[in-house]
């Protein structure tokens, strides 16, 4: 990355027209961003878009905005995430020839001639869009474009297209517990990411089988497909990568009751995360370093670990994380015995689930899992933050959050 970052400065001290300029300026904000030098990533990003306008290319001109889109969202902005994906989406459709490539110039008039390098920009677009929404909790607007996308992928025989379409349905399908159908994209993706030659994107998507396997309950299973996603990861130095193969690692460990090497792997995932700028991700990181910090009885750092997860959540408006959060400092405090902290917290998590989805507070066929003479309390296991957008988890995580809050208000 540090010898590409060199060439690409070299080139762009040199006298190149100006389509080469934007595509230069682009190219090195993206290595800035995997070295974490946000802002300059950023500037650089803006700068091209501005330059893209001006000779007309709309192709990279959205290209670059969704890049844009990108950085926002690791460093925890879904707001201006969006709007950047939003306007590559906009652009691109409103291009009727935005998927003509033999009508493509550059600036001197000449044609271009071969695929470009970063690939169908609507298509790209789309499933930025809908990989934002899969992350952020909103998995009803993520499924049906990438569905779509893969479909239209197919068809044209675009394996590019279908295995980052497959990639991202991977990860819509395991957050809302369709395990099986998850299973089966990634295990899809993976070969296709090898025959691309796509080190990055198989990486990925191993990791992801990975997690499917674990959220399923087959922990074992699932930790050499971490294994061989960090190896590919640490050989071409992504420390991004290696932040997110850490954290899981991390996970493993302390289902083990391995806590010591869990931790530091919980921190070493944090300070990597941090280091890169990529913000979003550190949310479940945290959540997981609270558990720990309960099972260790350092209880202040598992509250203030919450808390940080929480502000993490409410700046990508994830609503269920924030609800989490909420769910979870509540069996901090209750723990410790604190049950008017333990009310407050999940009052304000059954809230929220409330809001975001209303059909959760009625019951299934009439009918509640848990009756009013229920031991006080129900909620003694931690929030698994891998299944917290699976309805079904919710519902019973929903029916648990009002009894505490029934028991524990009628005891005041």
């Amino acid at each position: 990355m540090e010898r590409a970052q060199r060439l690409v400065a070299s080139l762009l001290g040199q006298d190149i027209p100006q389509s080469i300029r934007a595509r230069a300026l682009r190219l090195s904000s993206i290595i800035n961003s995997k070295l974490g030098q946000t802002p300059e990533a950023l500037n650089g990003l803006n700068e091209a878009v501005l330059v893209f306008e001006s000779i007309g290319d709309r192709l990279m001109t959205a290209s670059t905005l969704r890049d844009t889109g990108g950085i926002y969202f690791a460093m925890g902005n879904f707001r201006d995430a969006l709007q950047s994906y939003e306007k590559a989406v906009a652009l691109m459709k409103e291009s009727k020839e935005g998927f003509s490539q033999e009508n493509l110039v550059n600036e001197d008039g000449e044609a271009e001639s071969g695929v470009r390098v970063f690939g169908l920009p609507l298509s790209d677009s789309l499933r930025a869009v809908a990989g934002l929404y899969a992350r952020t909790g909103r998995i009803n607007l993520a499924i049906k474009p990438l569905e779509e996308m893969l479909e239209e992928g197919r068809k044209g025989g675009n394996i590019r297209v279908q295995a980052e379409a497959l990639s991202e349905l991977g990860l819509a399908y395991r957050r809302i517990g369709r395990l099986k159908d998850a299973e089966m994209a990634y295990r899809e993706a993976i070969p296709l990411m090898e025959q691309l030659r796509a080190i990055p994107g198989r990486a990925h998507d191993l990791c992801g089988l990975g997690m499917t396997l674990e959220q399923g309950g087959n922990i074992r299973e699932s930790e050499p497909f971490f294994r061989q996603s960090l190896q590919l990861f640490e050989q071409i130095g992504d420390k991004y990568g290696q932040a997110k193969l850490w954290h899981c690692l991390a996970r493993f460990h302390h289902h083990a009751r391995n806590y010591e090497l869990s931790q530091n792997l919980y921190l070493q995932s944090l300070q990597y995360y941090r280091d890169v700028g990529y913000i979003a991700n550190t949310g479940p990181v945290l959540l997981d370093l609270a558990k720990l910090k309960n099972s260790l009885g350092q209880y202040q750092d598992a509250v203030n670990f919450c808390e940080e997860a929480k502000s993490i959540f409410t700046n990508l408006e994830d609503q269920t994380g924030i609800a989490v959060a909420f769910v979870d400092l509540g069996i901090t405090y209750y723990i410790q015995g604190q049950q008017q902290l333990s009310l407050q917290n999940w009052k304000q998590a059954r809230s929220i689930y409330e809001k975001v989805s209303p059909s959760l507070s009625e019951p299934v066929n009439g009918t509640s899992n848990f009756s009013d003479d229920s031991e006080l309390i129900v909620l003694d296991d931690w929030v698994n933050w891998l299944s917290m957008y699976d309805p079904t988890k919710q519902r019973l995580l929903f029916e648990k959050l009002s009894l505490a809050v029934t028991l524990l208000g009628s005891s005041d």
